[in-house]
């Protein structure tokens, strides 16, 4: 990869400055407008839009790779649905093969227009940005953008070193005029990707062929020309041209291909139809040249053109000389290059390789010269497929431009190499076999598979998690209704008094049990059935196509006989034992979430049967189910008559241990129950929908009490997934902000990771309207879900809380945890709250990683209104 240029990184880094002052003037800001709050998180964007755009820049190798990129980048981060690329050759606008089309049917006929249409004399609006070398937006855009829906259009130039190699150009659907924070990193953009030409033209690169055209025209020695196919007037022409036949640029332009040859040798219907291989053509100053004519299709906008170059052919000698000098040089290049170089004939054998590729696989050059590259290096099991292939397509003159294949090493280890091939020709154009470059991305894939194995398991155990449990019970459900298939039966657990395991042996001894129950969960099903963490100390077991209920109870007693025998954790023996309820699938069921509900409801039946048995969901349990509905009804009264109470736990600044905030909770009295505990009632409310009353209460109540804080202390509350996916979230927040004539700032919204992924696009869509409001957001329990870099660089985050499972943990993957999080939190400027900090140790090792905030028992348990508003008033300095 190669260096970023400095001055370009003394001006990125002069952009993070001025955006990060206009992030301190925000915080600083007792109220600040809604326009103003917009434009900061925009600029926000931008900079991460920069910022991707120049490490893929930094990443590509060659200017196509990096154009490529840019256009993806900049329509996915900005939502533009049109974005590609002109390349020019010399000063003439060429198109090229890099798209992005958000609609492929929607925007069909708009992308043909403008392959189709030739361009206004000037260039239209990629010339417009050439002749301005910068940035330009207008919302006068061609009538077959507008026919599209289309209203505004942005041209970007990216300038070389000889002038402008590229002109990237977007359109949009609105009509207004970008900010000027936009149009200044679109012109950052530009330069990075100039820079990526400048440094790519010296690199062994394989590039497309519009780019080498390009290369190839500019540098060339012979005279080099590109001509209408059919009008045969010269629109282009080299250095080269011009010195050998006596012309200059200007009076070429006003020629034709015809004007070149004798008098009495002109035939324009015949250059027409085809470029003769062979011509003479005449110079200005009447000598006859016999030249041999290399020609290629060129597509420009609206006509077809050709590019030619005519080698005289008394010079041939000089350039089969300067061919080989050229041969010997690439030859040294692929000597010293780090990529892997190889040269097969048409049936596959290797007649060159370069060391790196040596190196690589660990053969001797005379282990490899000579020998089918297939049966080398190919696995066995894919090598006859594999080398069919090529043999059946180099025959026709094809090989796949970028193929991905795993090779083995001399020493049978398994590496996987990204591919650039190209059919190789004689003068003739006969096939003489392929030549492939290839780059080592063993790496790179290993650790693109740990992430997504790391998304879809837990990170304890090592199993499945709920996210891939739940696509497999989908799929099951699915291929059950439609093949009509066995049913299938799941499984739910939850390992009784688990919480006496941490309690009295500690976290990181009830970790180990997790784990081993885990193994020994595995030796109780099939190897096509799934066990799963399902969070906290429950499991999950998919058994495929059973034949009753038999089938499942005879693995309810393997697993249960399997828990029943103790654990030796930390050289102690423990007893434990596993409540099981269980759903057998029916048609009755949609979703794999009704399923897991049922099971639930089950296994709470086996709980309450007396622990360690299992239960399965069947009518009988009907009667836990009018349980729950009189649980909701009572909730549904409860919160007309105004029982619900908030509490609220102190959030501290972690070095001055003072007040920041408090995090408001809420409680239920019931009339007959007494104390109801969320756990109980918050499930509930979430599956019925009286979450969204709950919340609105939560909301209208924190925010009444803040507003008699004194200022500059904030009230965080939690949303639920719920709530996010209604679409009067926004306009209860500002009811409830308006009502107690609160700051936005003061108010704090707490996100899980989980509920944002539910549902990412709704998610993002209100994120950003309450931001505009002037709101912050939190993610709560930050490292117990998805914990995606791609959404917290997505959605405007203003606060990390890690969870209070990682501070209370004693484990060194747990502190390694909260020091990442802590980092990242420091690294995107975004604050990090510790949640459950319940000991002065665990408060002083946060304090060394630099956490700015806390709160936990070790400060105070929640506490009411009153006591609230007491503490903040005396300025409490809370924990030891």
């Amino acid at each position: 990869m190669a260096d970023q240029d400095p001055t370009d990184s003394e001006e990125l880094a002069q952009l993070v400055k001025r955006i990060d002052r206009h992030r301190r003037a925000r915080l600083a800001t007792d109220a600040i407008s809604e326009h103003s709050t917009r434009a900061l998180y925009a600029n926000q964007g931008h900079l991460r839009l920069l910022q991707a755009v120049a490490i893929a820049a930094n990443e590509s190798s060659s200017l196509d790779d990096a154009l490529l990129s840019a256009v993806d980048q900049i329509c996915t981060m900005l939502g533009w649905p049109i974005g590609h690329a002109y390349l020019t050759i010399t000063e003439i606008l060429a198109l090229s093969d890099i798209w992005y089309v958000a609609d492929l049917q929607r925007y069909a006929a708009f992308r043909r227009a403008v392959e189709t249409t030739a361009l206004p004399a000037d260039g239209g609006l990629p010339g417009q940005a050439i002749a301005r070398r910068a940035p330009l937006w207008t919302d006068k855009v061609p009538t077959a953008a507008a026919n599209a829906g289309l209203r505004s259009a942005i041209e970007i130039p990216i300038v070389g070193d000889l002038g402008v190699v590229a002109v990237l150009e977007f359109f949009y659907e609105q009509a207004e005029e970008p900010d000027r924070m936009l149009i200044e990193v679109m012109g950052k953009i530009g330069d990075l990707l100039g820079k990526v030409h400048i440094r790519t033209k010296t690199e062994a690169t394989l590039r497309s062929s519009q780019e080498q055209y390009r290369l190839l025209f500019e540098g060339n020695p012979h005279p080099m020309w590109i001509y209408d196919s059919e009008s045969l007037r010269f629109i282009a022409v080299n250095d080269a041209a011009t010195e050998q036949y006596g012309f200059d640029r200007n009076q070429f332009l006003a020629m034709t291909l015809a004007d070149l040859q004798p008098p009495d040798e002109r035939s324009a219907s015949r250059l027409r139809e085809f470029q003769p291989a062979t011509m003479r053509l005449q110079t200005r100053a009447g000598d006859v040249i016999t030249v041999e004519v290399t020609a290629y299709e060129v597509r420009l906008p609206g006509r077809r053109a050709r590019l030619a170059m005519a080698i005289d052919t008394n010079a041939v000698r000089r350039t089969e000389d300067a061919l080989r000098e050229s041969e010997r040089r690439f030859r040294e290049m692929l000597d010293t290059i780090e990529l892997l170089a190889v040269l097969l004939d048409v049936v596959g054998t290797i007649t060159y390789c370069n060391p790196y590729l040596m190196r690589v696989t660990g053969y001797a050059k005379q282990d490899v010269i000579g020998k089918n590259f297939f049966d080398l290096f190919v696995p066995r099991e894919r090598r006859d497929q594999v080398s069919r292939g090529f043999l059946e397509n180099i025959g026709r003159g094809v090989i796949g431009a970028h193929v991905e294949m795993e090779i083995f090493t001399r020493a049978g280890e398994k590496r996987i190499i990204l591919w650039n091939n190209t059919v190789l020709r004689s003068r003739e154009d006969s096939i003489l076999g392929a030549a492939s470059i290839g780059s080592d991305v063993t790496e790179q894939r290993e650790a693109e598979s740990q992430l997504v194995h790391n998304a879809f398991h837990d990170s304890l155990t090592g199993l499945p998690n709920r996210a891939l449990f739940l696509d497999r019970v989908a799929h099951a459900l699915n291929t059950t209704k439609r093949a009509g298939r066995k049913p299938f039966a799941v499984l739910l657990l939850d390992i009784d008094h688990f919480k006496n395991v941490n309690d009295s042996l500690g976290h990181a001894a009830g970790d180990q049990l997790l784990i081993a129950i885990g193994e020994r969960l595995g030796h109780c099903v099939r190897a096509a059935d799934t066990v799963a963490r399902f969070g906290g100390d429950e499991f999950t077991i998919l058994i495929e196509s059973i034949d009753g209920p038999t089938d499942v109870t005879r693995t309810t007693i393997r697993i249960h006989d399997e828990i029943a025998t103790p654990f030796t954790i930390e050289g102690q023996e423990i007893f434990t034992s596993a409540s099981i309820g269980v759903t057998i699938s029916t048609a009755d069921y949609e979703q794999p979430e009704q399923i897991i509900r049922d099971a639930d409801t089950a296994m709470y039946r086996a709980k309450a049967q007396g622990r360690g048995r299992s239960e399965i969901f069947d009518a009988k349990m009907r009667a836990e189910a009018v349980a729950r509905l009189q649980l909701e009804t009572d909730l549904r009264r409860g919160i007309e008559r105004n029982e619900l109470r908030l509490v609220y736990q102190p959030i501290v600044n972690l070095d001055s241990r003072a007040i920041v905030g408090f995090e408001a909770l809420v409680r239920w009295q019931h009339p007959k129950r007494g104390f109801v505990s969320p756990a109980a009632f918050i499930p509930i409310a979430e599956e019925t929908g009286l979450i969204v009353p709950v919340g609105e209460f939560v909301l209208m109540e924190a925010c009444r009490q803040a507003a008699k804080w004194k200022k500059g202390l904030r009230v965080s509350v939690n949303i639920s997934s719920r709530q996010l996916s209604l679409g009067d979230l926004v306009d209860t927040v500002q009811k409830a902000l308006d009502n107690a004539k609160l700051d936005p700032a003061a108010l704090h919204l707490e996100i899980t990771e989980s509920a944002i992924m539910q549902n990412p696009e709704t998610a993002y869509a209100l994120i950003e309207k309450i931001r505009a409001i002037g709101c912050n957001f939190a993610v709560d329990d930050f490292g117990t879900g998805y914990s995606s870099l791609s959404y917290i660089h997505r959605f405007a985050i203003d606060q990390l809380k890690i969870d209070s499972s990682f501070v209370q943990s004693a484990e060194r993957k747990s502190a390694e945890i909260i020091r990442s999080i802590i980092d990242l939190g420091r690294s995107l400027g975004i604050e990090v709250v510790a949640e459950g900090i319940e000991t002065a140790e665990q408060a002083t090792h946060l304090r060394e990683l630099h956490c700015g905030y806390g709160q936990g028992y070790l400060f105070s348990k929640p506490v009411d209104a009153e006591k609230a508003l007491e503490m903040t008033e005396n300025g409490s300095r809370l924990g030891k």
